[in-house]
């Protein structure tokens, strides 16, 4: 059983490839509930249990994640959840952001008193309680960006929440389900690439977190693969963090799909991916941007080997000098905007690299473009 708040529920995911599972792809015939989900990353928490061999396959997932929801009010509703599910082993909870943002303060007991009638409730039943480490709060939702989120009093509680939990799980021998605010905040800075609105991560932090609770569940010490110190270079050597969630340096790294929005300023949409791009980290940029001309305009890091994918106008009359680099595939992909089709590119690299691309508008290039470039980077 997944229990939470929205986060749980899967809000700000938009990928809908993964919500139905692969078990019959994986394992040539069906093991267990073929799942099925709106959203979040129960789906692809199923797929990575089926198919390993730290796991006793079947195994079923059911979300009752409720948007909104507050510690207690998850505890007003345990009872009806656990007699809806009387098979279910395993409750993975994910709880107290709401109670964060409610400026509830963990101090008084309250919280922890909820969690320990959560774990009793639950162990009454057969089920054995995990509780996830609570992600950070990166701005106000679909509003203004923290400028310093470390220091923000949201994110000084939700600290002082996760150190509850630690005590909770400490007290009761239970297994520490992930921890999610290091994994989405590590010492480097957070990754809001990985958020849809600053609170909800997007379809790769789903992604992410579904990695994170394998990992917890079955003892696995696999790392998701993300894009670490992406940084977006407009008018200076420094990296842009943005304001707002309608900023268009919020720069997002997610998963594609046919009809997602192209760009994080307009509305054209990807009509057509190639084969080769499909299940890559798309990284979304701005149309307005297709005029700077930096050579360090965009950079991240890569912990594995990979190939990174551009794809590019097909109306400009050459190619920006560091795209020269890069082979071309003859692949294609469709935009609704005024370009039509981009150009696909492809370079291969080791792990450990650092990847600076430049701007669409870099040195070499000529003719006139309409469109910015995407990337997608595959693992190899």
């Amino acid at each position: 059983l997944v229990i939470g708040d929205s986060i749980s529920n899967g809000v700000g995911d938009r990928y809908s490839i993964d919500n139905i599972s692969r078990d019959i792809a994986l394992n040539g015939a069906q093991l267990g509930p073929r799942m099925i989900s709106i959203r979040g990353y129960d789906t692809p928490l199923h797929d990575l249990l089926t198919a390993s061999t730290l796991w006793t396959a079947p195994n079923g997932i059911a979300n009752a994640g409720v948007p909104g929801d507050r510690s207690d009010q998850a505890l007003d509703r345990i009872g009806s959840v656990l007699a809806r599910h009387p098979g279910a082993n395993r409750a993975l909870f994910l709880l107290g952001t709401n109670d964060v943002l409610s400026s509830i303060s963990p101090s008084s007991g309250a919280f922890k008193d909820i969690l320990q009638d959560l774990i009793d409730r639950s162990e009454a039943a057969g089920v054995a309680p995990m509780f996830a480490k609570i992600p950070p709060i990166l701005g106000v939702f679909k509003g203004t960006v923290y400028t310093n989120p470390a220091s923000r009093s949201q994110n000084v509680l939700v600290r002082q929440y996760n150190a509850v939990i630690d005590e909770v799980n400490a007290e009761n021998g239970l297994q520490p389900g992930p921890d999610l605010y290091s994994a989405l905040f590590p010492p480097s800075g957070p990754l809001i690439s990985l958020f849809r609105d600053n609170l909800h991560p997007n379809a790769l932090g789903h992604s992410m977190m579904a990695r994170l609770w394998f990992n917890a569940l079955t003892g696995a010490n696999t790392q998701p693969f993300v894009l670490r110190d992406l940084c977006l270079r407009l008018n200076s050597a420094s990296c842009e963090y943005p304001d707002n969630f309608t900023d268009p340096v919020y720069y997002q790294q997610t998963l594609l799909e046919e009809g997602n929005p192209y760009s994080v300023d307009l509305g054209s949409t990807l009509t057509r991916i190639p084969q080769v791009l499909k299940g890559g980290i798309w990284i979304t940029t701005a149309t307005a941007h297709r005029t700077n001309t930096r050579a360090d305009y965009l950079s991240f890091t890569v912990d594995r080997a990979v190939e990174v994918y551009v794809a590019y106008d097909g109306a400009a009359a050459t190619l920006p000098t560091w795209l020269q680099g890069f082979s071309a595939t003859g692949d294609t992909v469709g935009v609704s905007g005024a370009a039509g089709t981009l150009d696909v590119y492809r370079r291969n690299y080791s792990a450990g690299s650092s990847v600076q691309l430049g701007g669409a508008s870099a040195n070499g290039k000529s003719g006139t473009i309409s469109e910015n470039y995407l990337v997608v980077v595959q693992e190899q």
